[in-house]
């Protein structure tokens, strides 16, 4: 099947930097009291497991 090829760790990599810089940059927006736990540490997990499940286990619209 192959869905831990190099390339494909290489690609998660990529996305999940972008997902930690746009969580980040949201909160800069929000300014204070904007918390880096609710903020950044407990949706970035979230966000890049998400990446790992197919779409067909995700549903339409996830």
């Amino acid at each position: 099947m192959g869905e831990f090829t190099a390339r494909r760790m290489w690609l998660l990599a990529q996305r999940t930097g972008r997902i930690a810089t746009g969580r980040l940059r949201a909160r800069e927006k929000t300014g204070p009291p904007s918390g880096l736990v609710t903020g950044f540490a407990r949706p970035v997990p979230t966000l890049v497991i998400g990446e790992l499940l197919p779409s067909a286990v995700r549903g339409p619209g996830d």
